[in-house]
């Protein structure tokens, strides 16, 4: 029975966290002109054998790209292989010129924040277990509490 309360919980902590990832893309005014990455974004509880083995956040690759600042198909390369190309978006160095990009933590700053959650909800639980089982020992002693 306890594994089920934990799956409940586990389920809507999960359900949150999602909608805080939604909330965070329109916070930081990610895909107003695409709704594409924010319908992208899902989540599941893979299970083996009765116990949860993993909680899954899936969304469409690009959405780390803005989260970082980076991308826009800048090519990897060295200055013979890119020729031209490479002049244009480089410097003499080979560093990018500035293209006008920052990070939009959406994902990161979210994640770390509801990693934390759930940590704190995980330790309430199995507290909860521990104390239970503490005192339905004492009741089998005949210990009174």
């Amino acid at each position: 029975m306890e594994a089920k309360n934990t799956a409940f919980d586990l389920q809507g902590w999960l359900n949150k966290t999602l909608d805080k990832l939604r909330e965070a893309l329109e916070t930081q005014q990610v895909g107003r002109h695409s709704s594409g990455l924010l319908n992208s974004i899902s989540g599941e509880l893979h299970r083996r054998g009765g116990t949860l083995e993993e909680i899954i956040i899936k969304f469409q690759q690009y959405g780390r790209f803005v989260d970082m600042g980076v991308g826009r198909g800048f090519q990897r390369g060295t200055r013979k292989h890119l020729g031209d190309m490479f002049s244009k978006k480089r410097n003499e160095k080979g560093a990018l010129h500035w293209v006008g990009r920052s990070p939009k933590p959406w994902f990161s700053k979210t994640k770390v924040r509801e990693v934390a959650r759930l940590r704190e909800l995980l330790l309430a639980h199995h507290e909860n277990l521990i104390l239970n089982e503490i005192e339905s020992r004492f009741k089998e002693e005949n210990f009174a509490i």
